[in-house]
Formats: C-alpha cells, sequence, structure tokens
C-alpha cells in the first residue's frame, strides 16, 4: 500500500481518466461540425451529449457492483469495448436516433466504467496518501480535457467528424492495454482463524444471488446530501464543455478558438487539483467548506456567463469555472 506497484495503478487510473475526459470534451467540438451537415438541429444533436452524460451517470448504480464481483480489470474491458463501439457505429450510422444508443447509451455506460474503475482502483491501493493519488487521478481528466479539444478540431478538420469518430474509436481502444495493468493488491497475512472466517464469508456470498444494484447507502442522509450536491454541481460542470464552443460559433469566433476555450478550462483545472489532493491528507484542511465555496463560485460564474460576448471575456470564463471546477 501507498508505494511500489501502487504508484503504477494510479498512472494507469490517470491515463483512465484522459480517456474518459473525450465524453463530453469532443462532442462539445463536434456537435458544431455534426449541425453543419446534418438535417438536424442543434437541440436535436445536443441530446446526444446529454445521454451520454446521463447514462455515464446513472449506470454507476450497478458499475459498483460489477467491480465487486468481477473486479476492476475485466470491467474495463467491457467499458473500453463498449466505447470504441459506440463511436464506430457512430461514425457510419446517419439517423440521429440510432446515435442516441450509440455515442449516447453505450458509449456513456462504458466511459462510466472508466470512472468509476479509476477511483476505485487508486482507493484500493492507498491509504496514508489517497487525497493525494485521487488528485493526480483526476488531473489526468484536467489534462484529458486540455488536450482533448485540440485533438478533436484537429481530427474533425482533417477526416470530418465521421472519420474523427472512427480515429476516436480505435483511441479508445487503448482502454484495453490500461486494463492489464490494474491487479488488485496483495492480500495482507492474517492469522489462520482469521483466513478461514473470511474464506466462509465469501463463500456465502457466492451463494446469495447477485444484486444488480443495492441501495443500502441511500439510508444514510448525509451521503443522499452528498449526491444531491453532487448532481447539482455536475449538472453545471458538464455545460460549458459541451456549450461552450457552440456559444463561440453564434459569436462568429472561429472553431479553432472555440476549442482553445475548452482547452483553457482544462488546463486551468489541472492548477488546483495536486494542490488541493496535498492540502487534503492534513488534519488542518477543510475539505467541506473548500467544496461549498468553489461550487458557490462555480455557480455564479456560469449564471453569468450569458452576459459573456467576446472571446477575451469567454477565455476569463473558461479560466476561471476551470480552476474552480478543479479544485
Amino acid at each position: 500500500m501507498d508505494k511500489g506497484y501502487a504508484w503504477v495503478v494510479m498512472m494507469a487510473t490517470c491515463l483512465l481518466q484522459i480517456l474518459y475526459s473525450c465524453l463530453l470534451t469532443s462532442f462539445g467540438i463536434f456537435l458544431v461540425d455534426i449541425t453543419e451537415t446534418t438535417a438536424y438541429s442543434t437541440g436535436r444533436i445536443a441530446w446526444i451529449g446529454a445521454i451520454g452524460a446521463t447514462f455515464c451517470g446513472v449506470s454507476g448504480a450497478f458499475t459498483g457492483n460489477f467491480i465487486d464481483r468481477y473486479g476492476c480489470r475485466k470491467v474495463v474491458i467491457v467499458g473500453s469495448l463498449m466505447i470504441s463501439t459506440g463511436y464506430l457505429l457512430s461514425a457510419f450510422v446517419r439517423n440521429v436516433n440510432i446515435q442516441y444508443f450509440s455515442l449516447g447509451i453505450l458509449a456513456g455506460i462504458g466511459f462510466n466504467c472508466y470512472a468509476v474503475s479509476s477511483h476505485v482502483a487508486a482507493s484500493q491501493w492507498f491509504s496514508k496518501r489517497k487525497s493525494l493519488a485521487l488528485s493526480i487521478v483526476m488531473f489526468g481528466m484536467s489534462f484529458g480535457i486540455f488536450i482533448w479539444g485540440p485533438i478533436a478540431r484537429f481530427l474533425s478538420f482533417t477526416f470530418a467528424w465521421r472519420g474523427a469518430m472512427f480515429v476516436i474509436a480505435g483511441i479508445q481502444l487503448n482502454g484495453l492495454v490500461i486494463a492489464l495493468l490494474l491487479r488488485p493488491p496483495p492480500k495482507e497475512k492474517k492469522p489462520i482463524e482469521e483466513q478461514v472466517k473470511k474464506e466462509l464469508e465469501v463463500q456465502e456470498k457466492k451463494n446469495i444471488t447477485f444484486k444488480l444494484c443495492d441501495f443500502t447507502l441511500c439510508k444514510d442522509w448525509l451521503f443522499m446530501v452528498y449526491c444531491v450536491a453532487n448532481f447539482c454541481l455536475l449538472f453545471g460542470h458538464v455545460l460549458p464543455l459541451i456549450l461552450l464552443p457552440t456559444k463561440a460559433e453564434t459569436l462568429k469566433i472561429s472553431k479553432t478558438k472555440g476549442a482553445a476555450l475548452v482547452s483553457t478550462l482544462g488546463a486551468c483545472s489541472c492548477i488546483g487539483r495536486p494542490i488541493v489532493g496535498y492540502c487534503a491528507d492534513k488534519p488542518w484542511f477543510n475539505r467541506r467548506l473548500l467544496f461549498a465555496s468553489s461550487s458557490l463560485v462555480g455557480g455564479l460564474l456560469s449564471a453569468f456567463s450569458t452576459l459573456l460576448n467576446t472571446f477575451v471575456l469567454l477565455m476569463v470564463y473558461s479560466s476561471l469555472i476551470g480552476f474552480f471546477s478543479g479544485i
């Protein structure tokens, strides 16, 4: 724990977060191109990203149980195949309703396998430095937001958006390689009596019918308050990633600068994560206060973002919302 192979697992989960950040970052770039090249409105196309984000979050209630039963490695492998299949289908289909399934439901669930498995795997290998390890894992998502904007714009410019999705389908298969690095931590040596008792408990659990979803935690009101707070936070967090390029387009700002807004958001979120992760392990650090204050500031920034009508102001907004979402 906290040493040796633990750092290999941490880097592997960081790479998973980079792949995971493709979900909303790249779609925000493709949204403009898909609208221009199809007969569908921006509202109908935007539903693809909304469905993807929804299933990425909701499926977490089931993914956790599958990780407990089959392990992070197998879940990530399944997720990688689902994402690649979803992007591959979306590169060829012409009906937006099918893309609701392929890029929304199928890829959304696959991305959730990445997200949940990366956090669980890192938590299993770290104890004393868990906050620092998880902050570095989340740094991967911030870095992914930073690089996926230019990558998606380059691929869309070079191969058109359908060709770009075909390439991304191949990139997401790297999750299969990363999954091989996710092995469970070694078991601690215990007295024979405890080992026998543990084996009996495991055997008893196997004899019980597998539950797809366990809502036991819902009885804890503090946990439910935290869930509601995260729902509100993430509801506002994903919108800038999807809609900033579209807002730039309506203001006659170039597509390249629109992608730069998303990249700036990701770059600024990279700044706060390692610092907060290091401080969060200290006894004097108030994590709840920071969570509440950063959520409040981020909400106020997004509330007034409708008044911004120049590239400079949007860049300032992207920088600030990126920094406070990163802490």
